[in-house]
C-alpha cells in the first residue's frame, strides 16, 4: 500500500507540473572537465550550466535527486549507460526504456517539452553532477 501511494504521489508531482527541488550540494554545478578561455567562453559556460540546472530542476530533480533514482535505486542517473553520448541521451529522454527494453516509469520528453537545444544543456549539466 505504501509503495502504491508513493508511486501515485510521485506521478502526480511529475505530471502535474509540480516538483520538488533536490538540495544541491557543492558538486551539483561542477566543472565539465574542459578548459575555456576567459570572457565570452566563461559567460557561455555559465549560461549553459544555469539553463541545464533549471531544466533538471523543472523536469528531473523530483525523481533524480543528486543524480540518483528514487523509482529504481539500482539504476541511478550517475554513471548511466544513457549518458555515453548526447545522441544516446537524447534518444533515451524521447523514448525511455528500462535496460531490458520494457516500459519504465519515466515519462518521455517530446521536443515540445524539452527542445534539442535544451536537451544539450541538460546533458552537459547531468554529466557534470
Amino acid at each position: 500500500m505504501e509503495k502504491i501511494l508513493l508511486t501515485w504521489c510521485i506521478s502526480f508531482l511529475v505530471f502535474s507540473g509540480s516538483y520538488i527541488f533536490a538540495e544541491m550540494g557543492p558538486g551539483m554545478m561542477g566543472q565539465q572537465g574542459q578548459m575555456m578561455e576567459s570572457g565570452q567562453g566563461e559567460k557561455q559556460k555559465s549560461q549553459n550550466e544555469t539553463a541545464g540546472a533549471k531544466i533538471f530542476g523543472d523536469n528531473c530533480a523530483s525523481c533524480h535527486p543528486n543524480g540518483g533514482n528514487i523509482m529504481a535505486a539500482d539504476l541511478p542517473l550517475k554513471g548511466s549507460r544513457v549518458l555515453a553520448n548526447f545522441k544516446t541521451f537524447l534518444n533515451f529522454i524521447r523514448h525511455p526504456k528500462m535496460p531490458d527494453g520494457s516500459q519504465g516509469t519515466m515519462p518521455s520528453f517530446a521536443r515540445s517539452k524539452i527542445t534539442d537545444k535544451q536537451a544539450k544543456a541538460l546533458y552537459h549539466f547531468v554529466t557534470s553532477i
